[in-house]
């Protein structure tokens, strides 16, 4: 994108893996049989660039595959349902985010599945903070000209987000309340959709996580080259 609004100072995202409660007999030989890693986000989204380039040195250490299985939508909820629903054994992980973690609860009250009792965390992989980006078309260069372009625009400027309740979403939505002004919320499943909706104006602005200096260095990854 060739206009990105500079960073506002909301907090960063952490993107952590989890898994389901290891019995312990599951130490001893383990793992003994491929891995199964759910990930919340359709192809081409950053937590997946972030899995496709860790997860070739993570297997040769481990001495067995990881098979990855995208399941987008509902915010990451039907990924943290599948791990927390597989066999305590250590052998289904989850690439999760801290919105399924710490904002689904709250904003969908029939989960089926408390993601701090029925998920254990193994690691933190990155840490992300979240920037404001625009559709290169929009005549502002900074956030005070978009900022004051939102305000006249009528109809309102749409936005997009990674789904409802992410930290996509509740950072813009802050953002408005803060500036009042008003936006469109369009949500898609994942990161790679909103981000091609940005690109060919279908929207005119969203919140995008970029990672903390120094927060995804291959030291983070065991086995990574």
């Amino acid at each position: 994108m060739e206009n990105t609004i500079r960073a506002l100072p909301f907090s960063g995202v952490a993107v952590a893996v989890l898994a389901t409660v290891f019995a312990a007999a599951a130490f001893g030989q383990y793992p003994a049989r491929p891995i199964r890693l759910f990930v919340p986000n359709p192809p081409g989204a950053p937590p997946i660039r972030l899995h496709a380039w860790s997860l070739p040195g993570s297997a040769k250490a481990l001495g067995q595959p990881i098979v990855v299985e995208n399941r987008p939508g509902s915010n990451g909820n039907l990924s943290s349902e599948l791990t927390a629903k597989a066999a305590p054994d250590g052998y289904t992980l989850l690439l999760g985010q801290d919105s399924q973690i710490v904002i689904s609860p709250h904003l969908y009250p029939n989960l089926s599945v408390d993601t701090l009792r029925d998920l254990a965390p193994v690691a933190t992989l990155i840490n992300t903070q979240m920037v404001l980006s625009v559709n290169a078309a929009l005549p502002v260069k900074d956030l005070r000209e978009f900022l004051e372009y939102a305000r006249r625009a009528n109809p309102p400027l749409a936005y997009a987000s990674i789904g409802n309740g992410s930290q996509h979403h509740l950072t813009m939505e802050m953002l408005k309340a803060r500036a009042r002004i008003d936006l469109v919320h369009v949500p898609y499943k994942g990161g790679g959709p909103a981000t091609v909706a940005l690109l060919a104006g279908d929207v005119a602005a969203m919140f995008g996580a970029i990672p903390l200096p120094g927060t995804s260095s291959r030291e983070n990854f065991a086995g990574s080259p």
